[in-house]
C-alpha cells in the first residue's frame, strides 16, 4: 500500500464511494462526486493505493477525515499513519468525528492514537495531538 497526493481524483472517488459503503454515512451523503470533489478542493488530500484506488484522507482544518473502501479495510494503517504524521507537522492536533453506531471507525480511530474528547448528539469527537484543545 502506498500513500500518493497526486492521484487526487482517484482518492476523492475511491473515498467517496466508501463513504457510500458504510451505513452510518450513506443515508447523509446528499451530494455527488462531482460536488464532493469541488467540496475538497481546497484541501490536503492524500490517497491509499494498492493496485488501484483503496481510500483516502483529507483534511479540512484540523479535522481529518478517512474513508477505505471495504475490500481495503485492515491494509491501510501504516500509510493512514503517514498521512496523519504529515498533516501534523503543521498542526497542534487533529480532530476525527465518528459516528456513534460506526464501531469499526471508532476501533480504528482509537487503534490510530486518537483519544476520546466529546460527543455532540450522535457524533462522537476524538483528538490525536495536543492537549485541552476543544
Amino acid at each position: 500500500m502506498m500513500l500518493d497526493s497526486t492521484r487526487r481524483d482517484e482518492a476523492l472517488e475511491a473515498g467517496y464511494n466508501a463513504m457510500l459503503e458504510t451505513p452510518s454515512i450513506a443515508n447523509r451523503v446528499s451530494f455527488t462526486l462531482d460536488e464532493f470533489k469541488e467540496g475538497c478542493r481546497d484541501f490536503d488530500v492524500y490517497g491509499f493505493f494498492d493496485e488501484e484506488p483503496a481510500g483516502m484522507v483529507f483534511l479540512d482544518k484540523n479535522h481529518a477525515h478517512i474513508a477505505i473502501l471495504n475490500k481495503y479495510q485492515g491494509k491501510c494503517g501504516k500509510v493512514i499513519k503517514q498521512a496523519l504524521s504529515i498533516f501534523l507537522e503543521n498542526r497542534d492536533y487533529l480532530i476525527a468525528d465518528v459516528h456513534k453506531d460506526n464501531g469499526k471507525a471508532i476501533k480504528f480511530v482509537k487503534k490510530l492514537g486518537f483519544k476520546f474528547k466529546e460527543r455532540n448528539d450522535d457524533i462522537l469527537t476524538y483528538i490525536l495531538g495536543g492537549k485541552n484543545v476543544l
